[in-house]
C-alpha cells in the first residue's frame, strides 16, 4: 500500500520483501487556469498488486489486492515532471482494508524526495537485529 503501490491501502498494511504491481492511470490535462505557468488536471486510476513475505520479519503473502480512485494533479512550472498529487483511493472487495484512503503528496513537486526509491520496500528490507547485539565479547 501507499503512494507508490496499491493506493487504496496504507503504507504499513501489507509488509513484505517482494511485490508485483500493475497500475492503469489516465491523466486528463485541463488547459486552465494558466497553461504557460502551471499544469493542472485530474486522473482516474486502478492499481492491482500482491506482496510476498520473503525474509522480512512479519512479512505476509498478501494475495492479489486492488484499488481504484481519482485525483488531482498539479505540475509547477508547466511541462515539469515534478507533480503534486491529491488522491482518493477505494480498496476493491477486500475485508482487511480500512476504508478509502485520502492522500496528499507534495514530495515530487517540492523536489525533496528521491524519485526512484520505494520507501515501503526499503523499510521492509532493513537488516534485522542479530543476536550478537546482545552478547558481550569474550576476553
Amino acid at each position: 500500500g501507499g503512494r507508490e503501490a496499491v493506493r487504496g491501502f496504507y503504507e504499513d498494511d501489507i509488509p513484505g520483501a517482494r511485490r508485483v504491481l500493475f497500475t492503469l492511470e489516465d491523466r486528463i490535462f485541463l488547459n486552465w487556469p494558466s497553461p504557460d505557468v502551471v499544469d493542472f488536471g485530474f486522473t482516474l486510476f486502478a492499481d492491482v498488486g500482491r506482496m510476498w513475505a520473503g525474509e522480512v520479519p512479519y512479512g505476509t503473502n498478501s494475495g492479489w489486492r486492488g484499488s481504484a480512485g481519482f485525483g488531482l494533479r498539479m505540475g509547477f512550472p508547466a511541462s515539469t515532471r515534478a507533480v503534486g498529487r491529491i488522491d482518493l483511493a477505494f480498496p476493491i472487495n477486500d475485508p482487511v482494508a480500512r476504508g478509502p484512503v485520502f492522500r496528499v503528496t507534495l514530495i515530487e513537486l517540492l523536489g525533496i524526495g528521491s524519485g526512484f526509491t520505494d520507501h515501503q520496500l526499503q523499510k521492509a528490507l532493513r537488516n534485522p537485529v542479530g543476536p550478537d547485539l546482545f552478547l558481550t565479547p569474550m576476553r
